[in-house]
């Protein structure tokens, strides 16, 4: 949970409190680590796979109409400010 933690900007409890929903509605499934018995696998559940599909077909049309009109370069400089953000924020 420490790596989806660091990864996410979440503190560890949000982060087992969303992991624990997320297991309680089935979307995500846990199993010990083999190597380390304090560490837990997450792992996306068939019931999680087919929502995360649907969810990212609808998050492609949305970012299709917010990119509508924008040319090319400018989706590009777009993508290319967010990434420097993203690591500004690490």
């Amino acid at each position: 949970m420490n790596f989806i933690s660091d990864h996410t900007f979440r503190d560890h409890s949000s982060v087992t409190r969303i992991i624990s929903t997320l297991e309680k509605n089935e979307f995500v499934m846990r199993t010990d680590s083999d190597s380390d018995k304090r560490k837990q696998c997450i792992g996306i559940s068939e019931t999680g796979r087919q929502i995360f599909l649907k969810a990212s077909k609808v998050a492609e049309l949305h970012v299709k109409q917010a990119m509508k009109g924008i040319s090319s370069k400018d989706q590009k400089a777009i993508v290319n400010a967010m990434n420097l953000i993203n690591e500004n924020l690490k």
